[in-house]
């Protein structure tokens, strides 16, 4: 198995920002940089930095122990927490709001994968004017939360590119016209849904 620096340096060349990957494995981004630098070598996440390679969820990462056996102390981020996912009374997350970053869209995809929900998509993006449009994506039925972080962590332009890809392929399958290439998302929703 490749080290976790090499690991590292693969996800960056995906498209990914340190951060995703920090994101992705629950740790925080300086970890992920100084793992990038040699400076610490990062073994307990390999196995997870090899399934978001390979465009699984990172999975649990166990911490490092010290050398008594103890798991390591690790101090608190001083980092605002995440907002948490809004759920119905069945505790099953219903809604999320929408996000400029696609970090946090990834987050909260696989938070609905994990689950085993489908997802749909609200786009608000720039078109080639500078005009503020907005899209819609599987809103009947949904697409499986799984496939969809599977494809946007392999997607050659990221989570907003697949986005952006699938929204276009929507517009030309129902006979609306293609995304001008000058593109921008501003944000994407995500809607979660559950069953069959």
């Amino acid at each position: 198995m490749a080290s976790s620096k090499q690991l590292i340096e693969r996800l960056l060349s995906k498209g990914l920002t340190k951060a995703d990957i920090a994101r992705a494995v629950k740790r925080d981004s300086s970890l992920i940089s100084q793992i990038e630098k040699g400076k610490k070598p990062g073994a307990n996440l390999q196995g997870a930095l090899q399934n978001l390679l390979e465009g699984k969820a990172a999975g649990n990462v166990e911490r490092r122990t010290t050398k008594a056996g103890k798991v390591a102390s690790v101090r608190k981020s001083k980092k605002a927490s995440e907002r948490p996912l809004q759920k119905d009374k069945q505790g099953r997350i219903k809604y999320t709001s929408e996000s400029a970053r696609p970090a946090v869209l990834l987050n909260r995809i696989e938070k609905v994968a994990e689950a085993g929900g489908k997802v749909s998509f609200r786009v608000t993006y720039l078109d080639g004017d500078g005009n503020e449009q907005q899209g819609k994506l599987y809103e009947k039925g949904g697409f499986y939360a799984q496939r969809a972080q599977f494809e946007m962590l392999n997607h050659s332009d990221g989570a907003f590119g697949w986005v952006l890809g699938r929204l276009n392929e929507h517009r030309s399958n129902s006979g609306g016209k293609s995304l001008p290439p000058a593109v921008k998302v501003l944000s994407v929703g995500v809607t979660a849904s559950y069953g069959s």
